[in-house]
């Protein structure tokens, strides 16, 4: 898979309500980056774009999964933390090698300010709060559905 080196130009919200329930699967963000970003998409790139399946924590305080087929996704909490090693999250995917560091996880935009962007992993402590990894590249779990943060796209080719 490809992980954006930038966040996307603009930030988005997980959800307009502010919970967690339903995972990545039922986000907004989910939804808007897999219909109106891809569908935005040239058609060359489309079709080299390939749809996986993706799990999350179902949320609401719930470590039980749910998968979703995307053809663009963001990073699961495991995937850019690998101490997390507790259900649910290391079932959300594999750690990735280059990102062990908080420098290492930073991403900006293209203007060369640093920003926080979401991950798709829901917080099971809470039933509200996603995962996040912070512009000084810390992983945290404590942001609100409804907040506007950065969006580090992954896509499969």
């Amino acid at each position: 898979s490809l992980l954006a080196s930038h966040l996307l130009g603009r930030t988005k919200k997980w959800n307009a309500s502010n919970i967690n329930a339903g995972c990545w699967a039922a986000s907004a963000l989910n939804k808007s980056l897999n219909t109106r970003l891809y569908n935005a998409m040239p058609t060359q790139i489309r079709e080299l774009m390939k749809k996986v399946i993706v799990h999350s924590s179902v949320g609401n305080m719930s470590s039980e999964l749910s998968s979703s087929d995307c053809y663009i996704t963001i990073p699961a909490l495991i995937e850019v933390d690998s101490t997390q090693t507790n259900e649910p999250y290391n079932s959300e995917g594999k750690a990735i090698s280059y990102l062990v560091t908080n420098t290492s996880r930073k991403r900006a935009f293209d203007n060369g300010d640093y920003a926080t962007y979401w991950l798709r992993s829901p917080n099971v402590g809470y039933a509200n709060y996603i995962w996040r990894v912070d512009e000084n590249g810390a992983v945290q779990g404590i942001t609100n559905a409804t907040g506007n943060l950065g969006v580090l796209i992954e896509i499969s080719f």
